[in-house]
């Protein structure tokens, strides 16, 4: 059973489980990140800042690297790993983003941490994983 074109309902539990479980342990939207102005550093709106921008250019242009190896989950059958959607994508705060992707046969949801490096490069860890 399927709600959209690719959105299997099990996927959608799964979301929603992942979401309330980053509530549960306090996060929320919109979240600033401390320091002093900079991307490496900055008290700061992630969307004031571009910083949110930032995290999904990073994402989408490293999607095979960041799925393959931080996440571990590699294509099958010709297909290409991407965060597929504008919905594919959400930052929750400061530290983690929930992440949706596939490549067109299998799938799955995480949440992700991420942090700034002093030379503005990104970070990824996975935190929850959940394959369909």
């Amino acid at each position: 059973m399927r709600t959209s074109p690719g959105v299997p309902v099990a996927g959608i539990a799964t979301a929603i489980i992942l979401i309330t479980a980053a509530f549960l342990l306090g996060l929320h939207w919109g979240a600033t990140r401390p320091g002093n102005g900079s991307l490496g550093s900055g008290t700061q709106d992630l969307t004031a800042s571009g910083a949110e921008e930032v995290l999904i250019r990073d994402l989408r242009d490293r999607a095979p690297e960041i799925i393959g190896e931080t996440i571990g989950m590699e294509p099958v059958l010709g297909g290409t790993m991407g965060f597929h959607g504008e919905e594919s994508i959400l930052i929750l705060n400061d530290k983690w983003v929930y992440v949706r992707f596939e490549d067109g046969h299998i799938g799955g949801e995480a949440i992700l941490g991420y942090r700034f490096a002093r030379d503005d490069s990104i970070h990824w860890s996975l935190v929850e994983l959940a394959p369909y």
